[in-house]
């Protein structure tokens, strides 16, 4: 799906189509992703949710105020909005932490450096993806 879109979304006579195609691959990624989750323990449920609901209102506080990344907004290419925020993004923060999260856990080091891993990697992803992102009109 991804070297799909990577192509479309490159062709300008198809990057329309890829845009509007993006939530659905959004969802159908962390569809795969919780399909093959093998202990879905109470945890990983509020683990998924809080991190869901966080991301979504992390966004929505730095749209509303810009002091957590700046002044920005969302276009229309993830889909609908919910206080200017599309709540697609909930998932795509799911995504990521849980994905860090799997990759951190490859190192044998404690939580502490875990975590402060996680975050080098969520920043350095975005910021690597934002001006793409932002290209797009995402």
């Amino acid at each position: 799906m991804y070297f799909a879109g990577l192509i479309g979304l490159s062709i300008p006579q198809t990057t329309e189509l890829f845009q509007f195609l993006t939530p659905f691959n959004l969802v159908a990624s962390v569809g795969i992703l919780l399909y093959f989750q093998k202990d879905w323990t109470k945890n990983a449920i509020i683990f998924c949710i809080i991190t869901f609901l966080t991301g979504f209102f992390i966004e929505v506080i730095g749209v509303k105020t810009g002091k957590i990344f700046g002044i920005y907004e969302y276009q229309t290419t993830l889909g609908f909005k919910i206080f200017e925020v599309p709540p697609i993004i909930g998932l795509n923060w799911l995504m990521l932490v849980y994905c860090t999260g799997v990759f951190s856990n490859i190192f044998k080091i404690n939580i502490i450096l875990k975590a402060f891993l996680g975050a080098f990697f969520l920043t350095l992803f975005d910021f690597i993806v934002e001006p793409v992102a932002i290209k797009l009109e995402m």
